[in-house]
């Protein structure tokens, strides 16, 4: 009888290949027009941030600070910096033409030849909130090395230059070498050390999105079977039913089935898909099928449960939403979780979402069985199955559909 129901489901969703086709790939499109919108705001938002050099102490060593600034690789990369008159700072940046105005102060090489430490300012326009953020970042970078400059200077000057003798004039030797080391640092021409890293995604940023998106997909997918194909069964057929034996089980047996056959099939293809795009070999490989499987499997059984116990659709959607969204997002799913607050570790243990993850994880980095995290799903899928069992089991009894004793 459960056989027979699932076929009718299959069969029924069969009949309509444009609704088929929308649950099965209108998450997955909608998602990756998604992305691509925010790849293309991204990258409009990247144009260089025009910045303004206003040098009023007109120095040697102004004058080459202000020139390694505009060639500096790093910044020019990001930065487009010209120089001006405080007068036309004022009105570029009152006029939002430029984002920010490095101002360096008339006395500022006087003052750090006598070992005063007179800052530069930074002026910035707050209208331009990430530009001038980027701004800061990146000027205070440099700064750092400006300053390690100046350290070694000192300790130069602690543990040598100090106990020179007169004729050696030890004043002179100090100014050679606060301006020595201050072109050191300027004339790097490279003021960030920068090293490709997968910095918070172990797996790559291409593998990690590729588990996000697959999995974020197969979730919406799944509301929207629920959505546009759970029917109430009228009190006539399910009374019909019964007279042939059926009974709360078979219903939600055959319920399971069907959603757990359909997310499959549909987690199978989007895979195939993604591998099209991407050339991924690990989405294809048997345990990689098998974790979808079990994604599936929790996946139908989280539907079930929610219809057994919550009537009401929209009731539904929105637990659905709420559970699926917090546990994507305190997982590492969406977010790696080194970017995530210290107390989520404490509970990513328990997160059905995160095992998933690391499952995949696993076999990308060291092609390890995830049989651990296997284990952990099973067990979680099993419990559910108990809880939701005895809850129909205990609706049966009480509605005396159950024609044989328990004790």
């Amino acid at each position: 009888m459960i056989w027979t129901l699932f076929r009718y489901k299959w069969k029924r969703i069969m009949k309509q290949p444009a609704l088929f086709l929308s649950i099965m790939f209108f998450p997955f499109l909608f998602i990756g027009f998604f992305l691509f919108f925010i790849a293309q705001t991204i990258d409009e938002s990247t144009d260089k941030i025009h910045v303004a050099i206003v040098d009023e102490d007109q120095t040697f060593e102004t004058k080459t600070l202000a020139n390694q600034l505009q060639a500096e690789d790093a910044l020019s990369e990001v930065l487009r910096m010209k120089s001006l008159d405080e007068e036309q700072a004022k009105q570029e940046l009152a006029a939002n033409k430029i984002t920010a105005v490095i101002y360096i102060p008339e006395g500022f090489t006087a003052d750090l030849r006598t070992g005063i430490n007179t800052p530069i300012q930074v002026t910035t326009n707050n209208q331009n909130l990430f530009s001038s953020s980027m701004v800061r970042l990146l000027l205070n970078s440099g700064a750092q090395y400006i300053s390690a400059a100046q350290s070694g200077i000192n300790t130069l000057y602690d543990l040598y230059i100090q106990d020179l003798p007169p004729e050696e004039d030890p004043q002179s030797m100090l100014q050679q070498m606060i301006v020595n080391y201050t072109l050191f640092a300027l004339n790097r021409n490279d003021l960030f050390e920068t090293e490709q890293v997968e910095s918070g995604a172990h797996i790559g940023w291409e593998n990690h999105g590729v588990i996000a998106f697959l999995l974020t997909s197969i979730l919406i997918s799944a509301l929207f079977l629920q959505i546009f194909t759970h029917r109430e069964s009228s009190q006539g057929l399910e009374d019909r039913m019964r007279t042939l034996g059926s009974t709360s089980f078979t219903f939600m047996w055959s319920q399971y089935m069907y959603y757990a056959g359909f997310l499959f099939v549909n987690v199978s293809i989007l895979n195939g898909v993604v591998f099209v795009l991407t050339d991924l070999d690990w989405l294809l490989h048997g345990l990689t099928l098998i974790t979808w499987l079990i994604v599936s499997l929790i996946t139908a059984l989280f539907l079930c449960f929610l219809e057994w116990y919550l009537a009401n659709q929209t009731t539904r959607t929105n637990i659905f939403l709420l559970l699926v969204s917090a546990g994507l997002l305190i997982s590492g799913v969406w977010i790696p979780v080194i970017y995530l607050p210290d107390w989520i570790e404490q509970i990513l243990s328990i997160s059905p979402f995160h095992h998933i993850y690391q499952a995949f994880a696993g076999m990308i980095n060291f092609g390890e069985n995830p049989f651990d995290h296997w284990g952990y799903l099973l067990a979680g899928w099993l419990v559910f199955t108990v809880v939701l069992m005895t809850g129909i089991w205990r609706r049966e009894q009480k509605n005396g559909y159950i024609s044989f004793p328990f004790k």
